[in-house]
């Protein structure tokens, strides 16, 4: 389903207009670009910082946007988030029955971040958790009153296994209060619609992506950053 819904509090409001026409034809010149390496916190692979800002700079000049600068610091809300989706994914398993006896069928990802959870449950404090994440929302609506759209890595490393666990180091550093993906987690617990784009590929030939999150419900002007990107660099397509 999709459009708004008077049963459904969290459901989106109508769009106007087409998404399909405003890939082509939403005028994006003057919006406000503001890029952040790393959020003030996460360990992020030099390699790809490089790959994604050059990225960036590429769809600036295409699209005509306006570089702005904001020191942007927000709370990390990795572990609060991981203690809210850990409570709920177990609630929801064993509700469903999948949880005691298929356990050993769950990704490893999911099995970390249960055990995780079972290892702390004296420590989380789903509630505390919640406020962390309201916090974030605030500090997010707040950049977005002094710019239009904030650009970062879509993830702080190269690529790794679907099957792996998430690395607890990145360039060296501590990343278990991280993670590889600190920036979709902003967009996820916000809301904020969020785009992730080729940027480039690593020394290593493996594809590093370039993510652009925008205000609340503006879907429509990552579609069109995407599409401009498209046309100013051509995205490489595998021989089949």
């Amino acid at each position: 389903m999709k459009g708004p819904h008077d049963g459904d509090r969290q459901s989106l409001p109508a769009f106007p207009g087409s998404f399909e026409a405003r890939i082509e034809t939403l005028d994006v010149a003057g919006l406000r670009a503001t890029w952040s390496a790393d959020h003030g916190y996460a360990p992020v692979e030099p390699e790809v910082v490089e790959i994604c800002h050059a990225a960036m700079l590429r769809l600036v000049r295409a699209a005509n946007l306006v570089p702005v600068e904001i020191p942007f610091h927000p709370v990390n809300i990795y572990r609060h988030f991981g203690a809210i989706m850990g409570a709920g994914l177990e609630e929801e398993f064993t509700r469903d029955g999948i949880l005691p006896d298929g356990f050993p069928m769950l990704s490893a990802p999911v099995q970390s971040l249960i055990l995780k959870l079972r290892a702390h449950r004296d420590e989380v404090d789903v509630a505390q958790s919640w406020k962390q994440v309201h916090l974030l929302e605030q500090q997010v609506a707040g950049l977005f009153t002094e710019t239009d759209l904030l650009f970062t890595p879509a993830t702080a490393c190269a690529p790794y296994g679907a099957d792996e666990l998430i690395p607890q180091m990145i360039d060296g550093r501590d990343a278990s209060e991280t993670g590889a993906e600190p920036f979709g987690m902003l967009a996820n617990a916000c809301w904020n619609p969020s785009i992730s784009i080729p940027a480039g590929f690593t020394s290593a030939g493996l594809p590093v992506g370039l993510q652009i999150t925008a205000r609340r419900h503006r879907d429509d002007i990552l579609l069109r950053l995407a599409r401009i990107a498209e046309l100013d660099t051509p995205w490489p397509w595998p021989d089949v």
